[in-house]
């Protein structure tokens, strides 16, 4: 074996050696990118639980002004309020798309959070249009037009009050909300966990 041969081996088994250590700095890279993409998505998830807690916070001061008739509780009006949880509902979209990737049971768990969040904008729409009949003197008819200002993002131009006594089920509202809570403390709780192992 002379030195040419010697020195094209040695020269291979660098080659190797050096490509060996590229595609190992290659997977280390993807790796790490992986998961700070699952980080970034959980901190998204965790951030729309808070919101939806803060929307939360708001739905249950409306709820203790009407259960004692009130009006300095609770002084977010009755679109506003159905303004918060519709933003929910939209961010929550993405959020299920995140969940379904980084894993079942969270995915799980918010989409009943999101259908949870769905029913309360309903019962929302509910009182902001029964509300606006007694207080306009709407008749039935008209029920129809109102729905489709509302989804089409007209504001009533008188401020709706959030008193919702005798529009709604205040307990039904209620029971919604406490399971809409009971949800999100899951969703965070079990993005934390997924966090941990990470």
């Amino acid at each position: 074996m002379d030195n040419l041969s010697l020195m094209t081996l040695l020269l291979a088994i660098a080659t190797f050696i050096l490509a060996g250590i590229a595609f190992w700095a290659i997977l280390q890279n993807y790796n790490f990118r992986k998961q700070e993409r699952k980080e970034r998505l959980l901190n998204k998830i965790i951030e729309w639980a808070i919101s939806i807690s803060k929307a939360n916070l708001e739905l249950d001061k409306t709820i203790l002004a009407s259960k004692i008739h009130s009006h300095w509780i609770g002084r977010v009006s009755l679109p506003q309020l159905q303004s918060l949880f519709q933003e929910m509902h939209e961010r929550g979209k993405y959020i299920i798309e995140s969940a379904n990737i980084l894993s079942t049971p969270l995915f799980s768990i918010v989409k009943l959070a999101q259908e949870k969040t769905d029913k309360i904008i309903m019962t929302l729409d509910e009182a902001i249009i029964t509300k606006a009949q007694r207080e306009a003197e709407i008749p039935e008819s008209t029920e129809n037009e109102i729905k489709e200002l509302i989804a089409e993002g007209v504001k009533i131009v008188k401020p709706v009050a959030a008193d919702l006594t005798g529009i709604i089920d205040i307990s039904e509202l209620e029971r919604d909300r406490q399971q809409l809570v009971d949800l999100v403390n899951k969703v965070i709780k079990e993005a934390t966990k997924i966090k941990s192992e990470i």
